[in-house]
């Protein structure tokens, strides 16, 4: 949590990647947090997978609004609204797999699929998967590069 610039903050079983604007430089922080709790889902699952004593677990990713100051190099802050109970109940609904919120879903349409189901009366998003668009946006110039180039050849 903390390597991707966000700050961690534990109360009672859980424990919350806050990525604050404050912090993070940014206001696009949803991405960054459904990838980072994609990769730690995959590294509990390896776990589980691996070892006899298994950790149950549930992630989930909101976004909301907080009041935050950075003071003394440490994110303190306070959930305004729903944003931190509303992370804790996703994530109790959530069996050992990463579950969005529908503020988070909204957020992050055009770059995650998601699929919609309803949880004991609550919203939620299963990930199908994340969309690269740096990966395929290189992909799209380099080969539009050697078609204009094959092209060129032809013409010549």
């Amino acid at each position: 949590i903390n390597e991707n610039k966000a700050a961690l903050y534990v109360s009672d079983n859980y424990l919350t990647g806050i990525f604050s604007p404050l912090v993070t430089k940014t206001f696009k922080n949803e991405k960054p947090a459904v990838k980072l709790a994609s990769e730690i889902a995959e590294m509990l699952k390896e776990h589980n997978r691996k070892f006899e004593q298994k950790i149950d677990f549930g992630i989930s990713v909101n976004s909301g609004e907080i009041a935050a100051e950075k003071k003394d190099n440490k994110l303190r802050f306070t959930s305004l609204g729903n944003t931190l109970p509303l992370a804790k109940k996703i994530a109790d609904l959530s069996n050992k797999e990463v579950l969005l919120s529908r503020a988070a879903h909204v957020r992050v349409i055009p770059e995650i699929k998601t699929e919609k189901e309803t949880k004991q009366g609550t919203e939620v998003y299963h990930i199908k998967y994340v969309a690269e668009r740096e990966k395929s946006s290189r992909f799209i110039q380099d080969f539009l590069s050697r078609q204009k180039a094959e092209s060129f050849v032809k013409q010549n």
